[in-house]
């Protein structure tokens, strides 16, 4: 769920693994599906620690990219830069997506076909109540695209192997209050203590009105006067 520390929980879990394995000389892969996401990943990681591929085939700068991958034993990249020449040097023995939710299954698989035969561990980090994968193709959402590999794979195992962060610290707890219910079954609770802001000290709920209303451009964004 949003605000739960999905992103600093992923980041500890990479540590963990590099810690339990010192001195092995193993690697560990974290990948998502956008720059954004992985780049959130990588800044949640000491920048001595990790390796964030930012690869263009302008920039000229190969070998010392390959020399960084080669030292470092964790390296960050977007799924589609997984699939990366520099990364077949190296077999990963844990893999971790990020906001898996919004990857595409074939997206996922990429990062995942990074694994050695000696894998231990595969994490996948996502909420399947946010932000899907981007599929425009009617006829693909059809067939199945639009549903993650998290997404399946939870359908297929059940929530046994499912471990559900329930305490957020984003929303203040009227805001919480509507996703906790209608998205989480009532299972996420709220770790923020202090007083709410003056508009919201005497309400119980929040409303939420629907204003008529249209969008128009303006220069890179949209405006709403109506709202």
């Amino acid at each position: 769920p949003p605000g739960t520390g999905k992103t600093t929980t992923a980041a500890q879990i990479l540590r963990q693994w590099l810690w339990d394995s010192s001195g092995e000389g193993c690697k560990a892969l974290a990948a998502a599906p956008s720059r954004a996401a992985a780049r959130r990943v990588a800044d949640a990681l000491p920048e001595e620690e990790r390796f964030f591929l930012q690869w263009r085939a302008e920039d000229g700068l190969w070998a010392e990219h390959r020399r960084r991958f080669c030292w470092s034993r964790l390296a960050v990249a977007t799924c589609a830069g997984a699939g990366h020449d520099l990364f077949d040097e190296g077999l990963f023995r844990w893999v971790l997506l990020d906001e898996a939710t919004q990857a595409t299954e074939p997206e996922a698989l990429i990062p995942l076909a990074r694994c050695g035969k000696s894998v231990h561990h595969v994490v996948l980090v996502g909420d399947p109540q946010q932000l899907p994968p981007t599929v425009l193709s009617m006829a693909a959402q059809r067939l199945g695209l639009a549903t993650s590999l998290f997404e399946r794979l939870v359908a297929e195992v059940g929530p046994k192997e499912v471990l559900l962060l329930d305490m957020q610290f984003r929303m203040l707890p009227a805001l919480a209050a509507f996703p906790a219910a209608f998205f989480y079954q009532g299972l996420l609770a709220t770790g923020r203590s202090e007083e709410e802001p003056e508009p919201l000290r005497h309400h119980e709920t929040v409303n939420f009105t629907g204003v008529r209303g249209y969008e128009r451009s303006v220069g890179t964004s949209y405006d709403n006067a109506a709202e």
